[in-house]
C-alpha cells in the first residue's frame, strides 16, 4: 500500500471543490498556515461549506474564532444554518454561530439570538450572543432592552424565592 508523502495543496483542493479534503486539512493541521488557508478556501467556496464548517466548531472548539470568520465569509446564505445550531449543547458551537451571525449583521437572526441569550448558561457564549444582537444596529435595541428587562424580573423573582425559603 502506497502512502502519500505530501498533502494536497489547499489551492488544488479549493479548485476541485473538495470540501471534505479542506475539512481534513482543518483537523490535521490546526494552528498552521495550511489550516488558515483551508478556512479561507471554505469561506470562498460558499454555502456548500457552511454545514461542514459548523460541524468543525464542535471538533475544533479552540479555533472557533477562525471558523466563525470563515462562516462570515460565506455570507447571508449561511444565516439559516447558523440559526439552526444556536441551540447546540456545545458552547463553542453556540459561540461560533453567534460570532458569525454578528459579523453577517442579518436582522433575520435577531429573535433566534435573543432566544439563545435567554437560555444561555455559558458566559462566553452569552456575551457573544449579546454582542451579535447589538451588532444588528438600531433595529435590535428595543427587543434587546425588553429581553434584558424580562431577564432581570426573572432574576429578582428567583432571588426573592431563594431568600424566602
Amino acid at each position: 500500500m502506497a502512502m502519500a508523502l505530501f498533502k494536497p495543496s489547499v489551492k488544488k483542493l479549493e479548485e476541485e471543490g473538495d470540501i471534505a479534503g479542506l475539512i481534513k486539512a482543518l483537523t490535521e493541521d490546526a494552528h498552521s498556515a495550511r489550516h488558515d488557508d483551508a478556512l479561507h478556501a471554505l469561506g470562498r467556496i460558499g454555502e456548500p461549506a457552511a454545514a461542514p464548517l459548523i460541524q468543525a466548531l464542535s471538533v475544533l472548539p479552540g479555533r472557533k474564532y477562525a471558523i466563525a470568520g470563515a462562516l462570515g465569509e460565506i455570507g447571508k446564505s449561511a444565516v439559516e444554518a447558523l440559526i439552526r445550531v444556536l441551540p447546540s449543547q456545545n458552547p463553542a458551537v453556540r459561540y461560533g454561530a453567534a460570532m458569525a451571525l454578528g459579523r453577517l449583521k442579518d436582522a433575520t437572526a435577531m429573535h433566534a439570538l435573543i432566544h439563545a441569550l435567554r437560555l444561555e448558561h455559558n458566559h462566553e457564549a452569552g456575551y457573544q450572543e449579546a454582542y451579535a444582537i447589538l451588532s444588528l444596529g438600531p433595529v435590535a435595541v428595543k427587543p434587546f432592552v425588553n429581553e434584558l428587562t424580562q431577564m432581570m424580573k426573572r432574576f429578582r423573582s428567583q432571588a426573592r424565592h431563594w431568600w424566602e425559603n
